[in-house]
């Protein structure tokens, strides 16, 4: 996609309770406990959201315009600080989470 200069995801994980539920029959209530953005293959079953965080950047530089700012974008246990890019284009940090209803749905206590 035009502009994006840095893309982050980061992966929710539900680990609680350890115990299957008795009405589901699964692990976790469909909420994410534990935030990485490397999960382990073990980890893979109990992603229940991601989280998408973007840094975008307007297509042409603003005449007159210098970005002095600093973009910090952080979800889970990493922080990463971006600039300042000293250059004329304006940029924005973008961020959502995503629950992936087909993981977490299953495991939601009634």
């Amino acid at each position: 996609a035009q502009g994006v200069e840095y893309m982050k995801l980061t992966y929710g994980i539900d680990n609680s309770p350890t115990t299957a539920n008795s009405t589901t029959g699964l692990i976790g209530d469909g909420v994410p406990d534990v935030f990485t953005a490397t999960p382990t293959i073990a980890q893979w079953p109990f992603v229940v959201s991601v989280t998408l965080e973007m840094l975008i950047r307007t297509p042409q530089s603003s005449g007159g315009y210098v970005d002095s700012k600093t973009y910090t974008l952080k979800t889970g246990e990493t922080t990463v600080s971006l600039g300042p890019f000293g250059d004329g284009y304006k940029r924005h940090v973008f961020s959502t989470q995503v629950k992936l209803t087909n993981m977490a749905g299953p495991r939601e206590v009634p």
